[in-house]
């Protein structure tokens, strides 16, 4: 089984434990029923969307879940680890421990900001947003039903250094990660109880790798289990994409497998296998496995605890203003960009954001039309500097004009092409969506053909062809990835 390493629900066990312990003096201000008069529908949007985003995505929950850890151990949760990264600061979210955070988490995120926007502007936080969420969707996988008290602002600090080392992993012994739990305030029962998060999601094979190959291997593991692991990630070091599923016998469901299955030698992580094997836990674990309702009353208790962890206040935070659109342009070129040329991702990001029309999308298929749009946009003005080339007889042999007439007919196809596709966007057919930009992509290539080492001829649109390709794969890119094979 192979995903995207836009989703490691490892963190997702511990994320809790580095939660600021402070407390802030603004947890009076949540209440159930903080936007009943400045934004009624809070409950209905945010419902919504997450059904919406779950049908569409089933990995949606576990990756909001582990967002959600993520943003509330670091700082408080206030949504610090939805902010980007800019030229003066490197935020949480890009450090090396939180590069696999997942996509569809921020896109749920973004979805709602957007549609709160529309309903009732200015007055729903991130922070607020991404914990309703959390609640929603962990209840709708089968989850127990737990209190989210609303009021948060958003936090206006986020700093990558900050992550690395708050963060338990993988080969830390109980003592260890009770340590980070219990000076943000958890008790060894609620860490054990929020190790249950992992009955949903999954993990990279590099988090458990260790455990099943060399002198060291884990002769715990359940020999059959072992065995799967083993050929499933017998190619990890080439394609760290690969993943198994945390709970192998009811991976989508939230129950309490995870603890059965840890008595069964059946824990992923050696994080998971400890809790089983310390005398200080397992009792824990005992209990859970034969108990899905003591399971699921204390995960509601933590989690309703975690949510009041390092909140803001008025004066500590703000309702932070409509930047998800932003998030969104990050993540989508960050995926569209994973296998190309490192310049790749900038570009992708500004030739996004330069056109206005990027700020305003509210889902990932109106950023494909901004990038079909300004893919449009290129080719039309490439085709206009040969034009004026032609024009001024700028060509320096009958064979070259003639490439280059040649060339404004392909450019005048493919913008038709790329016109074409934005229709299709309309009409949801990503698939021939997919194969028309395929057709309009190699516009440049083939302009670029005309001059070649048998012609002796060199090509003074070479610079905006290349230009041109990498925009129009952008498009092609976006698409792919969200349409084509979202799991890749």
């Amino acid at each position: 089984m192979q995903f995207s390493r836009g989703f490691n629900p490892f963190v997702l066990l511990f994320c809790l434990a580095v939660v600021v312990p402070t407390i802030s003096a603004d947890v009076a201000i949540l209440r159930t029923d903080y936007y009943r008069k400045t934004c009624p529908d809070f409950h209905k949007i945010v419902r919504e969307a997450v059904t919406t985003k779950q049908v569409q995505q089933p990995t949606t929950a576990a990756g909001t879940l582990r967002l959600f850890f993520h943003d509330c151990f670091l700082e408080g949760c206030d949504a610090s680890v939805l902010i980007a990264t800019n030229s003066f600061n490197k935020a949480e979210r890009d450090d090396d421990l939180n590069d696999s955070l997942p996509g569809d988490a921020f896109d749920i995120v973004t979805r709602i900001k957007t549609a709160l926007e529309l309903s009732c502007p200015g007055v729903v936080s991130c922070a607020d947003i991404l914990a309703q969420a959390t609640r929603d969707l962990v209840t709708m996988v089968g989850g127990p039903y737990f209190e989210v008290k609303l009021g948060r602002k958003d936090g206006f600090e986020s700093k990558a250094h900050k992550v690395r080392g708050n963060v338990p992993m993988a080969n830390q012994t109980v003592p260890d990660i009770h340590g980070i739990f219990k000076k943000n305030g958890f008790t060894l029962r609620e860490m054990v109880a929020l190790s249950g998060a992992h009955t949903i999601g999954f993990s990279h094979c590099k988090e458990f790798a260790d455990r099943l190959y060399g002198s060291k291997a884990d002769k715990e593991i359940n020999p059959r289990f072992a065995a799967a692991l083993k050929d499933l990630c017998k190619n990890h070091t080439v394609d760290d994409t690969i993943a198994a599923f945390n709970d192998v016998m009811t991976p989508g469901k939230f129950d309490n497998m995870y603890f059965k299955n840890l008595k069964r030698g059946l824990g992923l992580l050696a994080s998971d296998h400890i809790l089983i094997k310390d005398n200080s836990t397992k009792p824990f674990v005992d209990l859970y496995a034969t108990n899905e309702t003591a399971f699921f009353e204390d995960f509601a208790r933590a989690m309703e605890k975690l949510g009041t962890v390092g909140v803001k206040g008025d004066k500590e935070g703000e309702v932070r203003p409509n930047r998800v659109a932003n998030s969104l342009i990050r993540d989508s070129c960050k995926k569209a960009s994973k296998n190309s040329e490192p310049h790749y991702f900038k570009f992708c990001i500004a030739s996004i954001s330069e056109n206005p029309e990027s700020q305003q999308v509210k889902n990932i298929d109106e950023l494909i039309g901004v990038g079909v749009k300004n893919a449009i946009s290129n080719m039309t003005n490439v085709k206009g500097i040969v034009e004026k080339m032609l024009k001024e007889r700028k060509y320096t042999s009958k064979l070259s004009e003639k490439m280059l007439r040649v060339c404004v007919k392909l450019y005048s196809e493919g913008t038709n092409l790329l016109t074409k596709c934005l229709g299709y966007i309309k009409l949801r057919d990503f698939d021939k969506l997919h194969n028309t930009i395929r057709h309009a992509r190699v516009v440049p290539r083939e302009c670029e053909m005309g001059f070649n080492d048998d012609n002796k001829q060199k090509s003074p649109v070479t610079k905006e062809n290349d230009v041109l390709f990498d925009t129009v794969d952008i498009a092609q890119s976006f698409n792919y990835y969200a349409h084509v094979n979202p799991d890749n």
